[in-house]
């Protein structure tokens, strides 16, 4: 009886905590599907939302309000997710017309252009200087290394001031994925549709290892804290951990559908590595072992990678469904669901305090979503979870007094 209690007042407070979770904040249509995952402004660029648009804009947002503060047009589509210079200054943003552009945060003019021979799709990555822990000299020039890949086959590392060369690596198929790098940045983690997962060296683009997976990658690898594994699904159906240092194989979780999805871990612990895939799921799987903790089920193909929140208790994603999911985080239960007017292939972005999420439609809409956590909430959801703990095994404790 006790135990039931606990469980009752826990799903009662729940549900009343998350009630305005799913409450659309605002929405901003495009000219054509959005397929972008939204980026925060940072720097002063802060208060800012860039996402990119298949009418070939990218919008720069207040995020508070939608306000269209300035679009930069390209030649065709923006489907890759845009990145910001450490200090605000500079937008780094991929295009379906094969171009890398820098555009100027402020204004939406542009600083440069880098012509490929294929698609753009992946998320840049910036790297700072050598010396410089974040890049951040205060000039507004987007110092460092900019990282991408190309539909053409090809990984790039521009100057990300000025937009020159420094080294490519070829590849024997395109790369959707976007790369990730370890915590000094000297090694690069890059897959593609070639079927293999590389570590390159940053400085030159050396490889250092590679490993050939049974099928096309175009999820993008993630390193843990410890930058002893790495993380990536495949469009084998598989979701892999391989050894960072080494390049092997540790575990694979079979789903049943391609894992395009990318994987994200819980905060904190990392312990738990969620990831969706076209067999309409998203994923708990345990970090060390590979094994599921959990699945929740959708009616369409989940390309969406999941964010989320501070303190770990809950996860949103968007699906080919339509709509857009909050999750409690222990065991996958629904807390809400929101409905676009079409499927979703964008992933969220959450705002800095996680009381909202940023999403794309291929309803051509931009949307904010209340995602009903907040700090506070959590904190004292803690502690009445605490007190009813105490109400519980109190009662535990009387009735078994009284049996004796």
């Amino acid at each position: 009886m006790a135990l039931y209690l606990f469980s009752l007042l826990l799903t009662a407070h729940s549900a009343v905590g998350t009630a305005v979770g799913g409450t659309p904040l605002w929405n901003l249509t495009t000219g054509g599907p959005v397929v972008s995952k939204p980026t925060l402004g940072v720097g002063s660029g802060a208060g800012a939302l860039f996402v990119g648009s298949s009418d070939n804009k990218l919008y720069c947002l207040n995020r508070t309000t939608a306000d269209v503060l300035w679009t930069f047009e390209a030649d065709d589509w923006i489907e890759g997710r845009a990145i910001m210079s450490a200090d605000g200054g500079v937008v780094y943003v991929g295009s379906d017309d094969e171009s890398m552009y820098a555009v100027h945060a402020a204004t939406g003019e542009l600083k440069w252009k880098y012509q490929t021979q294929g698609s753009v799709r992946a998320e840049p990555l910036l790297l700072p200087p050598a010396g410089r822990a974040d890049g951040n000299d205060g000039d507004g020039d987007g110092d460092g290394t900019l990282f991408f890949g190309s539909f053409d086959g090809t990984f790039y590392a521009l100057d990300a001031a000025t937009g020159a060369q420094r080294w490519n690596l070829s590849t024997a198929n395109s790369i959707f994925a976007s790369a990730s790098a370890s915590a000094d940045g000297a090694t690069l983690f890059v897959a593609g549709e070639d079927n293999f997962v590389y570590a390159l060296a940053s400085a030159d683009g050396a490889v250092r290892w590679r490993l050939k997976l049974a099928a096309s990658v175009d999820s993008s690898p993630l390193l843990s804290p410890d930058g002893r594994k790495l993380y990536v699904g495949a469009d084998d159906s598989r979701v892999y951990c391989l050894d960072a240092q080494r390049g092997t194989q540790l575990w694979a979780f079979a789903t049943n559908g391609w894992v395009e999805s990318s994987p994200i871990l819980s905060p904190g612990a990392a312990d738990t590595l969620y990831i969706g895939s076209t067999d309409s799921s998203v994923y708990a799987l345990d970090a060390l072992t590979g094994a599921q903790k959990w699945n929740f089920s959708t009616a369409g193909y989940v390309y969406s990678t999941v964010a989320v929140t501070p303190d770990g208790s809950q996860l949103f994603f968007g699906s080919r469904d339509h709509s857009v999911y909050g999750l409690r985080a222990a065991d996958g239960a629904m807390l809400w669901n929101f409905s676009t007017g079409d499927g979703i292939m964008s992933s969220p972005v959450l705002s800095p305090d996680a009381s909202a999420l940023y999403i794309g439609s291929w309803d051509n809409n931009v949307w904010a979503i209340a995602t009903g956590w907040s700090p506070q909430q959590e904190e004292e959801e803690q502690e009445e979870v605490a007190a009813v703990a105490a109400v519980a095994a109190a009662a535990a404790a009387a009735a078994a007094a009284a049996r004796h």
